[in-house]
């Protein structure tokens, strides 16, 4: 069963993974990088839920066309599992309804702000690096 909270979790891993090596190199081998999802395969694109209202990270420009650092990021994911930037739908999420779109499966990922809480890190809505942080803040 696909498990939308799983999903985000594994992304950001794939994330970091793919902006850590594209610093290395210009291409990142698909055989690489892990296996996408059978769901997310049968779909055909991945549905990403970003913030619309958080320039520069991500925002609608003045044509209504979806912009920003997060945006990149998402439409460079979607490059990485499909071969082509174009199989993204993004959708505006809020700090009210983003987890819900997630949980709800309206969303396959979200790259949007998200506070670290122990509830959230209970249902894996960050990745390992982004608990480290926390953790190494704490003991500061």
């Amino acid at each position: 069963m696909f498990r939308p909270a799983c999903f985000l979790a594994a992304s950001l891993l794939v994330l970091i993974a793919l902006l850590a090596s594209t610093a290395h190199q210009a291409h990142a081998a698909s055989a690489d990088l892990p296996p996408l999802p059978d769901a997310i395969k049968a779909q055909g694109q991945v549905r990403v839920g970003v913030r619309c209202d958080q320039p520069p990270y991500e925002f609608q420009d003045g044509t209504g066309a979806f912009a920003g650092v997060e945006v990149k990021m998402g439409k460079q994911i979607v490059q990485y599992a499909f071969g082509s930037k174009d199989k993204v739908v993004f959708t505006c999420v809020t700090a009210e309804n983003r987890v819900p779109e997630l949980l709800g499966n309206k969303v396959d990922l979200l790259i949007a702000t998200l506070g670290v809480s122990p509830e959230r890190a209970r249902d894996r809505f960050h990745s390992a690096v982004s608990l480290g942080r926390e953790r190494r803040a704490d003991a500061a």
